[in-house]
């Protein structure tokens, strides 16, 4: 029986058996054909990976049948035909090919259409004997230039033509490196593109050369880049306005006091560093400062009017703001140069943040405004800071919430963490977080963002200061290893939040500091001669004037070489000098007196308007007796002179005649009765703590409750306190609360109770 006569014969199996075992070479054995013929007719499907014919139904897969083998779990499509030995031969599929090109096409328009539409061109140049003899650029050339690739292609020299005229030459000098083998970086220049329009490009080149070193072509990236150079202009423009802004304030500054035109004069000649130039024009700014604010202080106790009184208030208050912007400058750029160092100290934690009730009550009370102050009760009594910077961050942020603060409350929140681990032990180390809580006007989301940067201000902050106290707050958190964060809405209030780590505290920690409470009028110094040298004549006069009710002798001199040679004459008690003097300034008069006998004994007490670390040092370094910081108050002086010149403490407290305090008395048992019960409990309360405006309607009560019982000493014991208040002396208001006992003690003396 002839072989296609088996075949026929043969089941599905077997056939498949025979189509593995003799193979897929038709020509040898053309039946096979037949095999498969009656293979695909019976749509078996056999597996070319193991033989086998249990393959699931097809699925359709882009276009074509796809199996799955339940025997090898292998996938296979209908393209697919069984080989010998397992080889799988794949027909043609015509129409697939065609779908393929038909994609290839379509990506290939699709990325020609982005490449028009792309900031960036690729060109290669084709060099021939050191010349460009041909440019080849991509579609993306016309969407940079104007030009299309043909007229590149046709004009070598058309992108050095493309050149502004005043750059060409230098552009030109850039690529003939290439020619030289120097390595050549990006060029940016100008271009006039097809319409006219001038754009910045950057060019990249990278050269290719022959065997023997000859440049044959280079490929080039021509970035557009002019939309970066208008931002850098702007950025150029925004600079410059902000120079201008700052010119602006400095001239501001200088039109306060002519003094101060002098410094920046003296400034600009030295023109050497910027710690000198802000040294300068501290110094001159302190030295006015010193006569307007020490005058306004001694105007306060003379000036009744309360008109006059007001505009003795207003000028304290610019002067003090002036002095506030001086010191913000100076931390700012110490800050800034690294050289500003933290003092640090204990301090007594509950008497310093009350501190901020007491100055703030007033200004709060007069706005109908509410200040809360809460102190964890877990807070130690003794806490390692630097009490003077902490104290200038939390008066800049209440201070601002005061400001910016129509209605509501301004809340003071301080408690701890961390000092769980600590409960047992007398010391060791807390997170101290400070929050400051108003129901102001909020500060924008965008205003947050940039807030702690210097000069920064959001509109509703206009003419209110020179934006640079919370920018010095977040610098001197950062010296401490401290955050500052906010949380505030517009409309809504803000909250800042304070936290400054690792702080050293004692549970059980007393003051050691004296509260210095000084009462002029109660200070009567012994007869002595003082020698002040100054060349300042305000300064001069504003010392006499304010020692002018005393038994102090005051001797003028201008310089150090004239302070000297009345000393020699006179040999004062103590002599003030102050440090920058012509000809002889205060560290050289120092030196001529210490080197004489008849001298040496003096204390010199110096008098500066410099507040720089580094002036401090030197004076205390020297055989100075004291330092006086201008401006100078009048119980900064008195304490002063204290030091070194005998006194006496006179009670003052009442001096009213014995007919006040009987017969013009309406009612004397009922007014002692007023003072020990009705107003004791709210005096007592004044020992802890004295916020301001409840210290001033104490005044108010008092004063009318002498005037009910004509009372002057009632009377006049008020309209002290109220005064008191006004200023924010807080010496005075200590030393009036002290004496509250016992004007009621004299009061029942004189009634016999």
């Amino acid at each position: 029986m002839k072989l296609p006569d088996v075949i026929k014969g043969l089941s599905i199996e077997k056939k498949v058996e025979l189509y593995n075992l003799l193979g897929s070479d038709y020509q040898a054995n053309p039946q096979l054909a037949d095999v498969r013929n009656d293979l695909n007719k019976e749509n078996v499907k056999i597996c070319p990976y193991c033989k086998s014919t249990d393959t699931n139904s097809p699925r359709i897969y882009k276009g074509l049948k796809r199996y799955r083998c339940n025997n090898c779990t292998k996938t296979f499509d209908n393209s697919t035909n069984i080989a010998l030995s397992g080889v799988i031969q794949t027909e043609r599929n015509e129409e697939n090919i065609d779908n393929v090109r038909e994609i290839a096409e379509e990506s290939e328009e699709r990325y020609k259409a982005i490449a028009k539409y792309l900031t960036d061109y690729q060109y290669t140049a084709i060099v021939r004997d050191g010349e460009v003899v041909e440019t080849i650029h991509n579609e993306s050339c016309e969407m940079v230039t104007g030009y299309s690739p043909k007229e590149f292609m046709i004009n070598p020299y058309l992108w050095i033509n493309m050149v502004v005229p005043e750059e060409r030459a230098r552009v030109a000098d850039e690529f003939s490196k290439i020619f030289k083998k120097i390595e050549l970086p990006p060029v940016e220049h100008r271009i006039v593109c097809k319409n006219g329009e001038i754009r910045w490009v950057c060019n990249t080149v990278i050269p290719k050369y022959d065997a023997n070193g000859n440049l044959v072509s280079y490929d080039g990236i021509v970035k557009d880049i002019t939309e970066r150079k208008r931002a850098e202009e702007e950025i150029r423009k925004l600079i410059n306005d902000l120079e201008m802004r700052m010119e602006e304030r400095t001239r501001q500054l200088e039109e306060i006091n002519i003094n101060l035109e002098e410094a920046k004069y003296e400034a600009e000649e030295a023109n050497r560093t910027k710690s000198e130039f802000l040294a300068h024009m501290s110094h001159d700014i302190r030295t006015p400062l010193n006569a307007i604010l020490g005058y306004t202080e001694l105007l306060r106790y003379t000036i009744i009017d309360q008109t006059q009184k007001d505009y003795i208030n207003s000028i304290e208050s610019s002067g003090n703001s002036l002095l506030t912007l001086i010191n913000d400058i100076l931390d700012l750029s110490k800050i800034e140069a690294g050289k500003l160092d933290l003092e640090l100290e204990y301090v007594d934690s509950s008497f310093f943040f009350s501190e901020f009730e007491r100055v703030f009550s007033l200004k709060v009370s007069e706005k109908g405004l509410k200040f809360i102050l809460m102190i964890s009760s877990d807070m130690p009594s003794g806490i390692y800071i630097d009490e003077a910077r902490v104290r200038q961050i939390i008066f800049n942020l209440i201070g601002n919430s005061v400001k910016f603060t129509r209605e509501g409350f301004i809340k003071l929140n301080i408690f701890t963490e961390n000092l769980a681990n600590s409960t047992e032990k007398p010391e060791g180390l807390i997170d101290v977080i400070i929050e400051v809580q108003d129901t102001g006007i909020g500060i924008s989301k965008d205003l947050q963002k940039t807030i702690f940067e210097p000069f920064v201000q959001g509109k509703d902050f206009k003419n209110r200061g020179t934006g640079l106290g919370l920018a010095i707050t977040k610098k001197l958190l950062d010296i401490m290893d401290g955050t500052i964060s906010i949380l505030s809405e517009q409309g809504k209030g803000s909250t800042f939040t304070i936290r400054i780590p690792n702080i050293p505290f004692l549970k059980d920690y007393s003051r050691t500091k004296v509260d210095i409470r000084i009462d002029t009028t109660e200070i009567e110094f012994d007869k002595a001669v003082i020698l002040l040298a100054d060349d300042d004549e305000y300064n001069k006069n504003y010392l006499r004037d304010a020692l002018k009710n005393t038994n102090l002798k005051i001797v003028e001199a201008d310089d150090g070489i004239a302070a000297y040679s009345l000393a020699k004459d006179i040999v004062p008690n103590l002599i003030i000098a102050d440090i920058q003097m012509p000809q002889m300034d205060g560290f050289q008069l120092l030196n001529m007196l210490k080197a004489d006998e008849n001298l040496k004994h003096i204390p010199v007490i110096a008098y500066s308007a410099s507040v720089l670390k580094k002036q401090k040092e030197r004076i205390h370094n020297c055989e100075f007796a004291g330092l006086l910081i201008k401006p100078v108050k009048v119980t900064e002086l008195y304490a002063e002179l204290m030091n070194f010149l005998p006194y006496k403490s006179t009670q003052r407290v009442v001096q009213s005649s014995t007919s006040d305090l009987t017969s013009e008395i309406t009612n004397l048992p009922e007014l002692i009765q007023s003072l020990d019960y009705k107003f004791y409990d709210t005096w007592k309360s004044f020992e802890v703590r004295q916020p301001i405006g409840e210290i001033r309607n104490f005044g108010k009560n008092l004063v009318q409750l002498g005037m009910f019982h004509n009372s002057s000493t009632i009377t006049d014991y008020g309209k002290n306190l109220i005064s008191a208040a006004d200023n924010f002396n807080i010496e005075a208001i200590l030393n009036l609360i002290g004496k509250y006992k016992s004007i009621i003690e004299n009061l029942k003396s004189s009634a016999k109770i």
